[in-house]
C-alpha cells in the first residue's frame, strides 16, 4: 500500500528540517545525535546543580561534589522537593532562578554541538527536566504520558512541532520511551487535539519500531510518531528533558501561535545577556491540573545591557 499524501510530505519535510550527516536514522521520522561526551558532562553539571538546589543545605553540600546520578536521584525520590509535579517536571522557582539559568545555557550549548541550533525557530515552553520515579502508579491523569501519545494533542503544541528527547541520567534499561510509526494511511487529523487517554483507540492505527533510548544520545521526532513511557516493574529513577519544539520550516497550515512558545534566539541569549526570572516562591505549592500548561506562566526576562 502506497504512503499517504500527508506522510508524504511529513517525511519530506522532517528529512528537510532535521537530517544532517552522521546522523542515525531510525526511521524517516526519527533521528537520532550522538553527543559529545564533554559536552554532556558539562550540561549534567548544570543539571545537578539544578535539580538539587531546593534541597536542603546539608543535602546539598554532600550531594556537591557527588556524580553517582543513581544515588542523587534516589535522595530527590525521598525528599520530593517542592518544586516538582505530580508528573515529574522541575518548575524553575524565584529562589533558584540563577540555577535555572545557568542549565539553560549549557543546554543550548549541547544544541550547538549537535547541530539543532540552526534547526529550531520555537520551544514549546523554556526548556524543562522531567524526574520519571519508576514506580508503577494505580491510576493516571488523562495527559500522563505513560499513554501512547502525540504531543500534538496538547493546546500548547501543533501539528508542525516535532519533539526532542534527552535521556539524561538514572534507569534508562527499564525507565525509557517507546515510539510507534503511523500506518500507510495516515492522516494529519489524527493530530487533532485530544487527551493523551485516547492513545488506546489510537494505537491500532500505528506499530512500534525499536529505538535505542541512551543517555549519551539526543533524539528528534516528528509530531506523527506516538511516543509512551515504559516503566517496567521494580524500575529506577530516571531523568531526562523532553521538550517540543517548532522547526525554523514549519509547515504554516499546521502551525497555531501560543503564548508558551519560547522563540530559540531568546533561549539562546538566556545565561548571557538576559535572564530568565521566575515569580513563584518555591513555598508556593504547585496546583495539579490536567495539563500542565501553566507551571512556567509567572516569569519574566530580564536583559542584563
Amino acid at each position: 500500500m502506497k504512503d499517504s499524501n500527508d506522510l508524504i510530505k511529513r517525511k519530506s519535510f522532517f528529512r528537510k528540517n532535521f537530517f544532517k550527516r552522521n546522523l542515525l536514522k531510525n526511521c524517516d521520522l526519527i533521528y537520532s545525535y550522538k553527543i559529545p561526551t564533554d559536552e554532556l558532562k558539562n550540561f549534567l553539571l548544570d543539571v545537578k546543580n539544578f535539580v538539587i538546589s531546593p534541597l536542603n543545605k546539608n543535602i546539598k553540600n554532600k550531594l556537591k561534589y557527588e556524580n553517582n546520578w543513581t544515588k542523587i536521584l534516589k535522595i530527590i525520590n525521598k525528599e520530593k522537593p517542592q518544586n516538582i509535579t505530580h508528573n515529574g517536571l522541575f518548575v524553575p522557582k524565584k529562589e533558584i532562578s540563577i540555577e535555572y539559568n545557568l542549565m539553560v545555557k549549557s543546554f543550548v550549548s549541547l544544541i550547538k554541538s549537535i547541530g539543532l541550533d540552526k534547526k529550531i525557530k520555537y520551544f514549546i515552553g523554556p526548556p524543562q527536566l522531567r524526574i520519571k520515579f519508576g514506580n508503577k502508579k494505580g491510576k493516571f491523569m488523562p495527559n500522563s504520558s505513560e499513554f501512547a501519545h502525540s504531543d500534538a494533542w496538547t493546546d500548547i503544541n501543533t501539528k508542525s512541532c516535532s519533539t526532542l528527547f534527552l535521556p539524561l541520567a538514572g534507569d534508562c534499561t527499564n525507565n525509557f520511551v517507546n515510539f510507534f510509526y503511523p500506518n500507510n494511511d495516515y492522516s494529519d487529523e489524527w493530530l487533532d487535539r485530544r487527551y493523551f487517554k485516547d492513545g488506546y483507540d489510537m494505537i491500532k492505527n500505528y506499530k512500534k519500531i525499536n529505538v535505542k533510548y541512551e543517555k549519551t544520545t539526543c533524539i528528534v521526532s516528528d509530531s506523527s510518531i506516538l511516543h509512551q513511557s515504559i516503566t517496567k516493574e521494580n524500575s529506577k529513577p530516571r531523568l531526562s528533558m523532553d521538550i517540543g519544539i517548532i522547526p525554523k520550516n514549519y509547515k504554516k497550515i499546521n502551525y497555531s501561535f501560543h503564548k508558551n512558545h519560547v522563540p530559540y534566539d531568546l533561549i539562546e541569549k538566556i545565561g548571557k545577556d538576559k535572564l530568565m526570572i521566575y515569580y513563584d516562591s518555591i513555598k508556593k505549592k504547585i496546583k495539579k491540573t490536567k495539563t500542565g500548561s501553566k507551571t512556567q506562566a509567572n516569569r519574566k526576562i530580564l536583559s542584563l545591557n
